[in-house]
């Protein structure tokens, strides 16, 4: 009987010990719902903790394919609001974007940023997402691509 329950006690250890060492290493899921549905030109962003660290969550390659596309970037995740550089496509891209590839850059609310995108170069262009905090962990700005195709 003693021996039934020092195993039965190790067991939900070692199952504890593994629920906790997969929540530290694993990444949660960002919630999907910032984006109105229907919307194909809007990505989410969302911050999320990774070895405890507040990080803006992978954003997919966007592609795009029609000329004068507006692409909306919404924040899903609060206390977060984007600064009025909070999206900056990246001269380093290949083709380097025209100045004129990308316009009308600009807040559309504190959780909200838009670009209209010309598509007047094929080409995959870098930009640079940042957020700023009031109140909640920092983070550092990712680099995502946009893909003009």
């Amino acid at each position: 009987m003693n021996k039934s329950l020092i195993v039965a006690i190790g067991a939900a250890i070692v199952g504890a010990l593994i629920v906790v060492t997969y929540n530290k290493l694993v990444p949660l899921a960002p919630p999907p719902g910032a984006c109105p549905g229907g919307d194909p030109h809007c990505i989410e962003v969302h911050v999320i903790t990774v070895n405890g660290q507040a990080q803006i969550a992978p954003i997919a390659d966007h592609y795009v394919r029609d000329p004068g596309a507006v692409i909306s970037w919404m924040i899903g995740t609060s206390g977060y609001t984007f600064p009025s550089d909070g999206i900056a496509f990246n001269k380093a891209s290949n083709p380097p974007p025209t100045s004129t590839e990308f316009i009308n850059c600009h807040n559309a609310g504190a959780d909200k940023f838009q670009c209209t995108d010309r598509k007047q170069s094929l080409g995959t262009f870098g930009y640079t997402v940042k957020l700023d905090a009031s109140g909640v962990p920092p983070v550092s700005s990712l680099d995502p691509f946009v893909i003009n195709n």
